[in-house]
């Protein structure tokens, strides 16, 4: 609505948003200006497609807006997982569970992707942020779990049923070691705004930036070889750190 308010007060007319799915749009090359990717599933090779998509459709010096969870998101979910082989002795799916934690990228990994896709003029901000709950119930029986972790965890293994067995286990210890008591599911978030090969604009190098928080239980963000700008002092709101009630909330 905003977009369209603008463009109406500076005469603009002829435009239209669009809504595509990465791999299935069916958008000539370089048409677009502006584009959006929230969350993309990366299994091996869909990451690359998927930017390479994006870039096929923007026009030269189209902007591109990208966020997605990074390397190191979801660590007390791993460990419940890693439990669940060790306790089963299944070292297949410790094989398997530790090639899917290095599927999601690191900051200069996603930087690399951007520039391979065709981009420049890269700026990546890594935020450590948390979503909570009220308990380990609520957290598995919660859309977000279901229809989204759950799911995207679930595509990185050949064999379903063995992760399935996996993930059942999982949430089982965390309704036990949340039981009454709040949780926070935390991750680290990357956001990328990037420009299409082929603008006018003058390059800058890439550059990362970390908003961390003040509380002790935040994952450690990667640190890229690339330059980091640091903001240690910038306070971010985490939701669920603390309940209204003043319980200390369990990070997961």
């Amino acid at each position: 609505m905003l977009a369209r308010a603008k463009a109406t007060s500076l005469g603009v007319s002829g435009f239209a948003f669009v809504r595509e799915h990465p791999g299935d749009a069916a958008l000539a090359s370089a048409t677009l200006t502006h584009g959006l990717l929230l969350h993309p599933v990366t299994t091996y090779g869909t990451l690359a497609r998927g930017l390479g998509e994006l870039a096929r459709v923007l026009s030269p010096g189209g902007q591109a807006l990208v966020a997605m969870p990074l390397r190191g998101s979801f660590p007390k979910l791993y460990d419940l997982l890693h439990e669940y082989t060790v306790r089963y002795g299944d070292d297949e799916f410790a094989v398997a569970l530790e090639r899917a934690q290095a599927t999601r990228p690191t900051p200069e990994e996603f930087e690399v992707a951007l520039e391979s896709a065709g981009f420049e003029d890269i700026t990546i901000a890594v935020d450590l942020a948390g979503l909570g709950f009220s308990s380990g119930a609520a957290f598995t029986g919660d859309p977000l779990a279901r229809l989204v972790l759950m799911a995207e965890l679930a595509s990185w293994f050949t064999e379903p049923s063995t992760f399935t067995s996996a993930y059942a286990f999982a949430q089982d210890a965390i309704v036990r070691y949340f039981t009454g008591v709040p949780c926070r599911l935390t991750f680290n978030i990357g956001a990328a705004s990037a420009r299409r090969i082929g603008s006018l604009r003058t390059q800058c190098p890439s550059t990362f930036t970390i908003h961390s928080t003040s509380t002790a239980s935040q994952p450690t963000a990667p640190k890229p070889v690339s330059t980091m700008v640091s903001e240690s002092s910038r306070q971010r709101v985490v939701v669920g750190t603390r309940s209204r009630s003043g319980k200390s909330t369990r990070s997961m």
